[in-house]
């Protein structure tokens, strides 16, 4: 049997709601896929709780791919939300070595936006992430990084899940307590988020948001309201607009940063689209294109068609040396190519008004 052949590493992308992870053979095999409903956000659930959850998955993902749990990882490559500060990911992955000793021989944290941008374009472009939360990611090929974004639900998220949630409600508390007037009629709204969080009264939003407050539940009205939107209600499609325009400033923010090496003779910036929310792209396009048109860059928005835990696992394969046999181009399908306004203006003008 070939060296490649023996060698086994794992990658898990993670979320505040939902987590997958993959184990891939030496030679570029996938084993095993596994996901499901599991918080893997340790600022959210703890350290050792966050860690105990990963090694379940990894066990499960061991299972399904016919192999005894006590197989040791060569790589394993953690992509999770709350990853954003270096020298902590160091620590965790030290604490988690010292946990679980035979579980890999080497582990490397970071965000979860690496993992999006590696199992997509590992040699350079932007990763937009929308689901419970926001957080976007240049990576340039000289491997350099920079991110716009990622400050959680206190002090940004903007156009998540959870922010449009946030957005909704206080829409309506400002409207009904005459502080701000909504531009549109808020019953519909109102009433979603009143049965979603079982509320008769904006007054009866105190325990959900505070006392009781779970970000992934939160964030849950947000599908509720994606399916009000597409039945036309003014307002909702409004929340949505105005989410499509913060997601695509994550983007303009990051263009000063781009390497030109990216953009020479006018390629395309590949910017990957991840997350749940993107699954209403027909609700955010506009307010998203409005924003991103400015940007004076042509960038191909794209879907990963295979989760970011595989570009986790390439990621773990680096971190040994090893370079895992992946073909990228086959993880992701183009959704939408933006081009700058001055190109498209003068054919098909987007309108800053959404109620056309």
């Amino acid at each position: 049997m070939s060296n490649d052949l023996k060698m086994l590493f794992a990658g898990l992308e993670g979320g505040s709601s939902n987590s997958n992870c993959v184990l891939i053979r030496g030679d570029g095999e996938i084993l095993a896929t596994i996901g499901g409903g599991t918080s893997t956000n340790h600022l959210l659930i703890g350290e050792e709780e966050c860690q105990r959850r990963i090694v379940d998955l990894l066990d499960e993902a061991k299972k399904a791919a016919g192999l005894s749990d006590e197989v040791k990882l060569d790589g394993l490559g953690l992509c999770m939300s709350g990853c954003e500060d270096n020298e902590a990911n160091l620590k965790f992955a030290e604490s988690m070595m010292n946990r679980y000793p035979k579980l890999s021989k080497s582990i490397i944290v970071k965000s979860d936006t690496i993992g999006s941008i590696m199992t997509v374009c590992p040699t350079g472009g932007i990763v937009v992430i929308a689901g419970t939360g926001s957080n976007s990611l240049l990576l340039n090929p000289d491997g350099s990084t920079f991110n716009c974004g990622g400050w959680g639900h206190l002090l940004g998220d903007e156009g998540s899940g959870c922010w449009i949630g946030i957005q909704a409600i206080k829409t309506i508390v400002a409207h009904e307590t005459n502080l701000i007037h909504s531009p549109f009629p808020i019953d519909v709204v109102r009433q979603t988020v009143f049965d979603y969080f079982n509320i008769k009264s904006p007054e009866e939003i105190f325990k959900p948001a505070y006392a009781e407050f779970v970000k992934s539940h939160f964030a849950g009205v947000c599908t509720n309201i994606a399916k009000v939107a597409m039945e036309g209600d003014k307002l909702a499609q409004k929340l949505f607009y105005d989410a499509g325009g913060m997601l695509a400033r994550h983007i303009v923010a990051l263009v000063p940063k781009i390497d030109p090496i990216l953009m020479r003779d006018g390629k395309p910036i590949t910017v990957a689209c991840v997350g749940s929310l993107f699954k209403s792209w027909p609700l955010l396009q506009k307010g998203f294109l409005e924003i991103a048109q400015t940007a004076g860059v042509t960038f191909n928005l794209v879907q990963l068609t295979r989760p970011s835990s595989l570009g986790a696992a390439y990621l773990s394969a680096c971190n040994t040396d090893f370079k895992l046999p992946i073909d990228f181009a086959t993880n992701a399908e183009l959704i939408e190519q933006v081009k700058p306004i001055e190109m498209v203006k003068s054919t098909n003008p987007v309108s800053s008004c959404i109620m056309m």
